[in-house]
């Protein structure tokens, strides 16, 4: 292994500053690449865009407010390079692309999802443009966002109509009906599976997705460039299939995952309240965090790979050692009860460390007690 040795870190401070209106309430945060805008997705159908400084004191403020859905905003995505492409997703069934850069209220491409399968999830691919839908369906949809247009909405076919046309070629479509012109790449029926989440691999060859089955949580990764139709691992002795590997990983269903940016490790976190750290390169899960007792709702890597961050349902969060999984410090996000009437503890729903930086965003959806973004900024040091 000629990996470095890391040195454990602890928890010296944390200073909490609290951002937006009460009224509101948010499940999504997204830094861009340059970590100059931290996006946050709205419960008033608006995704705000925030500047946020660190000058030894934290200064934060509401830049632009991006309008259009019609529905609350779910999901939030900055592209990991082009700085200014922000992906959203909404309960209007839709998926909008913006750019920022331009005060403007007017979506740069969109894409409507069918009514019985809208999106559950969001995630670009490090290469330009690529962006991949995880519908309520079961289905994936890989799409080249650069071919859709401001003026025209794009619809992308429902997981019915995946599963009739997959059923030819063993659960993969390419381009429906033939035509190459289509934002479409590729959809995946992964189903009877369930699937929560889906992410580029750091290569962005091969999709990672969060699949369920009986209850129980699994890491199904493919090639999704490869034109061969997907199968079982080994399933067809010739070999001329797309093998999907199918790795158990919770005793509950997989709700977050994500990859570490310098590509090593994979965190998963799941409804067993477990959080498992991946080693990439053999696809075994070395180290479990186990320090929480409600199921898992976001994990977040820090920009230098070394720590990662863990949000549940219960206050605070937990920080610890990316490799080990080694207690680093717990942070208190403060009271108040989820769900704006009462119930459970606060806690964040999903969590985006800043891509240069200890700061660490939190979107909050529980009660008026609190602020619906919290950002965290952590001071560690060697032990």
């Amino acid at each position: 292994d000629k990996r470095q040795e890391v040195h454990p870190l602890k928890l010296v401070s944390s200073t909490l500053t609290e951002c937006g209106n009460q009224r509101i309430y948010s499940r999504s945060v997204s830094w861009n690449s340059g970590g100059s805008y931290l996006a946050m997705a709205s419960s008033d159908r608006m995704t705000r865009l925030w500047s946020v400084h660190d000058g030894g004191s934290m200064s934060t403020r509401e830049i632009l407010v991006v309008s259009g859905h019609n529905g609350t905003v779910d999901r939030a995505r900055f592209h990991p390079t082009q700085d200014f492409l922000l992906a959203t997703s909404a309960s209007d069934a839709s998926v909008r692309l913006w750019d920022v850069r331009g005060a403007t209220q007017k979506a740069v491409g969109k894409i409507e999802m069918a009514a019985s399968s809208p999106a559950r999830d969001i995630s670009w691919s490090p290469k330009p443009g690529i962006l991949v839908v995880t519908d309520l369906g079961g289905s994936v949809h890989v799409v080249d966002t650069r071919k859709l247009s401001s003026n025209q909405a794009w619809s992308i076919p429902s997981s019915a109509s995946v599963n009739a046309s997959a059923a030819k070629t063993s659960k993969v479509s390419t381009g429906f009906g033939g035509n190459t012109a289509t934002p479409l790449l590729k959809s995946f029926s992964l189903r009877p599976s369930l699937v929560d989440a889906c992410i580029f691999s750091p290569s962005s060859h091969h999709l990672v997705a969060a699949t369920s089955s009986d209850g129980y949580g699994e890491l199904t990764v493919f090639n999704w460039e490869d034109p061969n139709p997907l199968q079982e691992e080994n399933h067809d002795p010739n070999g001329n299939v797309n093998k999907k590997y199918i790795y158990p990983a919770h005793t509950g269903p997989i709700y977050t995952l994500a990859f570490s940016p310098d590509g090593n490790r994979l965190a998963t976190g799941g409804g067993d309240a477990l959080v498992g750290l991946w080693d990439v390169n053999s696809m075994v899960c070395t180290s479990t965090i186990t320090r929480c007792s409600r199921f898992i709702r976001s994990i977040s890597f820090s920009h230098d790979s070394q720590l990662i961050a863990t949000s549940t349902e219960e206050d605070g969060l937990d920080i610890a050692m990316a490799e080990t999984g080694e207690l680093v410090g717990k942070v208190s996000l403060g009271g108040g009860t989820r769900n704006r009437g009462g119930g459970g503890p606060a806690g964040a729903d999903e969590i985006s460390f800043h891509p240069k930086s200890h700061l660490l965003a939190c979107s909050r959806c529980d009660s008026v007690v609190n602020a619906p973004l919290t950002i965290v900024k952590l001071r560690v040091e060697r032990q």
